[in-house]
């Protein structure tokens, strides 16, 4: 048990766990044969950033109220070496590459980026708070709790909207709606055929006639039954 709630245990079987997985990918492919780049690299995001990311909203702000940063450098550190070493996995490397290089070669965000992108898609999950803390509250706590110090560092980076998180609806419309039917014909003979035929098959449809050329102004026409 962590008695103390530093995380490190956590970390050491993160980092345990996310290296069996890389010693996986490697023997899956290389630079010249075995799976494709692509490949790899989507079991990578698959497999080992979940268990990287691993209760991530906890561990990596367990230092607010002990120092002015949410986790230490050796967790970052830690992290780090093992996504360049999947990188290198992935795209064959060589070992004197440098971690921005890798990420960049092998289009993964970095560890520090994942963390803050965690901690975002989390604080919108549970919401904002309504309100800031009161005179009296800020006098009898000096510091702040983790949540507020989160949402104040994410605040102060990526500006004040934290609070109108982009909503992203499923579908335009509902997934059996059927868009309108379009019917472009050769000749205006056929043109001719075709509206007689709707307009007695679509009694209630509204009809829209247009050649696209805007003559007098006039670039559509709407009938309705």
């Amino acid at each position: 048990m962590d008695s103390t709630l530093t995380w490190k245990q956590h970390i050491d079987e993160v980092q345990r766990k996310v290296t069996k997985t890389v010693n996986a990918l490697g023997s899956l492919g290389g630079s010249t044969w075995g799976v494709t780049m692509r490949e790899m690299r989507k079991i990578y995001k698959g497999v080992a950033v979940p268990q990287m990311m691993y209760a991530c909203s906890a561990w990596s702000n367990a230092n607010w109220r002990t120092r002015d940063k949410p986790y230490t450098e050796r967790t970052l550190s830690k992290l780090q070496s093992l996504q360049a070493r999947a990188s290198r996995v992935i795209s064959g490397a060589f070992k004197a590459t440098s971690i921005p290089a890798l990420d960049i070669e092998t289009y993964l965000l970095p560890v520090e980026l994942q963390i803050f992108k965690h901690n975002v898609n989390a604080l919108g999950r549970i919401g904002p708070g309504d309100h800031g803390p009161t005179e009296g509250e800020t006098r009898r706590n000096k510091k702040k709790s983790p949540r507020r110090a989160i949402e104040q560092s994410i605040t102060d980076r990526q500006g004040p909207n934290i609070r109108r998180q982009e909503h992203i609806t499923p579908y335009i419309v509902p997934p059996w709606w059927q868009g309108p039917q379009t019917y472009i014909e050769a000749s205006i003979e056929e043109a001719q055929a075709r509206h007689e035929q709707i307009i007695q098959d679509e009694l209630d449809a509204i009809h829209i006639y247009t050649d696209g050329s805007g003559i007098d102004g006039l670039p559509a026409n709407v009938n309705s039954g």
